[in-house]
């Protein structure tokens, strides 16, 4: 424990920018600005404060949006400049002033610690860090990243204890907070103590394990966003939503969708309850824009969240949105970096968990891992009322690294133990004569054993509602992203192609007080947007491609169901789009040498798509590329040649090619 110091005193940010050194710079900077335009100023001292501080661009960014606040007028010509100051503490510099002690007796071995060259606190769990601090009014703690390593059920809590007040708790968990942000809820100036705490329900975790907080500063004087007004409960009883999505989940590996092999014994038994969609499609074959589409009820090619590097726009209404609107308490459990938050993905959220590493040295989050976390927050966060809950595990997910009970049950005869992984996975794809009937089966059989430690898990998720009496109360939906190749069409993994093993999904839907049938009927991505929002009492907004399906199991009218789905792929250079319908396939695609590839397959009596039948039946190819067209025009996506003609602009560019044009 280090003595105590003197209290921390928050710089003040104004146009003359007092951090030190850089004042000076900054000033000339700022002269400057009332003779450039204001972008190129803010560029300069965006470079002149980053080389007198040597800090990250997160801290940089508040320093610079500080500074802008009271310079709007500069680019409309006025030569005042602004007084209001935006005060910040970096409690990464302050770190030396602060008092650190072992709070929860895991600390032999470690203590907390920082990195300033990359503005990193570090507290080990069981470990607390306080700082003594002066803040004004409508203060905050705000962080670029709360990351929790080497454990599911970690947190970091946060406390503020005023001078001669009450304690207040600003946050359980600053790594669940989608914005990383903790309000002091202070409406004038205090002086107090700040504590970060972090804590795990492991016993004896590994002294290397904690919460790492990335970029920490607390600020005050910048905008602070309206709260909604708080929601009057509707007089109908509105259940609780559940939606668990397993990543890369085949629909044809589970028992309720006619597989032979005992992979699913609780999703089944589940399904046996519910309502079972057994034409379930998804939207494209990789996560972000399948999850994208499920939560907004939009197309790829609406959202746009569709490569590597998109984000889902923040002018998105997302499910999570509107049932907070609602009244809903909403909470997420994630395991896949790409439905994260720097993506665009806590959106409506109070409560979003993203799982990263659970273990020291591993960044394999497995769903039980998930189930732990899903449980603290039951039992810990849940507040009376209504709540939506997003569950999202990739067990059956490359790498295929079933736990050891599983491989002995459907893997026994894989000698390799690296089979699975990601490098060797990517060996086989990149050299197609490698490939072996042998190989193609114990890469599967690890992949069955993945997918039974899933269902094992949902199971015990299920079990943990009913122990708390929430079963009753409780929709619960099960789907999956998208599927998973095992050279069904030459190719492994998923996001290269939207065959059936990409686009057949499991979709199962209990509701409580709902007689349990299969729902023969096409249902995408998109529809369980409207869907649950009509079982929430609620009515989409208008835009949405998704239709509710509640209908096709109660028998209300409606108008006829557009029995089809429309899919789209485009990433990093792989293109294809898809049209579905309970008969026929259309599918294109780019390949490798550029060139485009149209197939179609009959459904019925040809189910996993082997058999190409473009060159029979090409009024039909034409009539589905028809459809696709329209389909998209009346959700006001406006289409490319390359979208729709993409095989006729190929034919074009052999021409040119074969001219010697290109």
């Amino acid at each position: 424990m280090t003595p105590e110091r003197p209290s921390a005193s928050l710089t003040r940010v104004s146009a003359t920018i007092g951090v030190g050194s850089v004042e000076r710079d900054a000033g000339c900077i700022i002269h400057t600005m009332l003779h450039v335009q204001c972008l190129l100023a803010f560029s300069e001292l965006l470079v002149c404060v980053r080389r007198a501080r040597g800090r990250s661009t997160a801290v940089v960014g508040l320093l610079v949006l500080a500074s802008a606040i009271g310079f709007v007028g500069c680019s409309r010509g006025s030569p005042s400049l602004p007084t209001a100051p935006v005060e910040v503490v970096d409690l990464v510099g302050q770190f030396s002033a602060a008092i650190v002690a072992d709070d929860g007796g895991h600390g032999e071995g470690s203590a907390p610690h920082v990195k300033t060259e990359r503005s990193v606190l570090h507290v080990p769990f069981g470990w607390k860090v306080t700082y003594e601090l002066e803040v004004p009014a409508d203060a905050a703690l705000v962080s670029l990243e709360t990351k929790v390593l080497g454990a599911a059920v970690g947190r970091l809590e946060v406390v503020w204890i005023p001078r001669g007040g009450q304690s207040r708790i600003l946050t359980r968990d600053l790594s669940a907070e989608p914005d990383r942000e903790a309000r002091f809820g202070n409406h004038r100036r205090e002086v107090g103590s700040l504590s970060l705490a972090a804590f795990t329900a492991v016993e004896n975790p590994d002294p290397r394990s904690g919460v790492r907080v990335i970029d920490p500063v607390v600020m005050a004087g910048l905008p602070i966003a309206e709260q909604a007004p708080a929601v009057a409960p509707k007089p109908t009883k509105t259940p609780n939503i559940i939606v668990y999505l397993i990543d890369a989940l085949r629909a044809d590996r589970l028992g309720c969708y006619g597989y032979g092999r005992a992979t699913s014994p609780e999703i089944d038994a589940f399904a046996a309850t519910g309502l079972r969609f057994s034409r379930a499609q998804a939207q494209t074959s990789w996560t972000r824009p399948a999850v994208a589409s499920v939560l907004t009820g939009l197309l790829p090619q609406q959202h746009r969240a569709i490569d590597k590097s998109d984000v889902l726009p923040e002018d998105a209404v997302t499910l999570p949105e509107l049932l907070a609107d609602a009244g809903f308490q909403t909470a997420a459990v994630i395991s896949n970096g790409n439905v994260a938050r720097v993506y665009g993905f806590s959106q409506g959220f109070s409560y979003f968990k993203h799982l990263e590493q659970v273990s020291i040295g591993s960044d394999v989050v497995r769903s039980d891992d998930v189930n732990r976390a899903v449980f603290e927050w039951l039992d810990e966060e849940r507040r009376e009322g209504p709540f939506f809950l997003y569950v999202h595990t990739v067990d059956p997910h490359l790498p295929y690294d079933p736990p050891a009970e599983y491989r002995r049950r459907f893997a026994s005869d894989v000698d390799n133990p690296d089979l699975g992984s990601v490098t060797m996975v990517n060996e086989l794809a990149a050299h197609a004569d490698r490939v072996t009937p042998q190989l193609i089966k114990q890469l599967s059989d690890l992949y069955d054993a993945e997918v039974a430690a899933n269902d094992a898990s949902f199971g015990e998720l299920l079990d943990g509602l009913e122990e708390r009496a929430l079963d009753d109360d409780t929709i619960v939906v099960l789907l999956s992203d998208h599927g998973e190749e095992f050279f069904d069409h030459h190719g492994w993994t998923h996001g290269n192609t939207l065959f059936a093993e990409m686009l057949d999904v499991p979709l199962i839907i209990r509701i409580p007080g709902t007689e349990p049938r299969t729902v023969p009927e096409i249902v995408q991505h998109v529809d369980l947007f409207a869907t649950l929002l009509e079982l929430a009492h609620l009515d989409p907004p208008e835009g949405v491609f998704g239709r509710s399906a509640v209908r096709l199991w109660t028998g209300a009218p409606g108008e006829p169901w557009l029995d089809r789905c429309v899919s789209h792929l485009d990433i990093r250079g792989r293109f294809a789009i898809a049209w579905t319908d309970p008969h026929w396939k259309l599918h294109v695609r780019r390949l490798l040498d550029n060139s485009m590839k149209t197939t179609l397959y009959d459904r019925v009596a040809d189910p996993t798509e082997q058999q190409d039948v473009a060159a029979d039946h090409p009024d039909r190819v034409t009539e589905l590329r028809a459809r696709y067209r329209d389909a998209l025009e009346r959700a006001g996506v406006t289409l490319t040649d390359a979208e729709v003609d993409a095989e006729h602009e190929s034919q074009v560019e052999a021409q040119l090619k074969a001219l010697g044009y290109l």
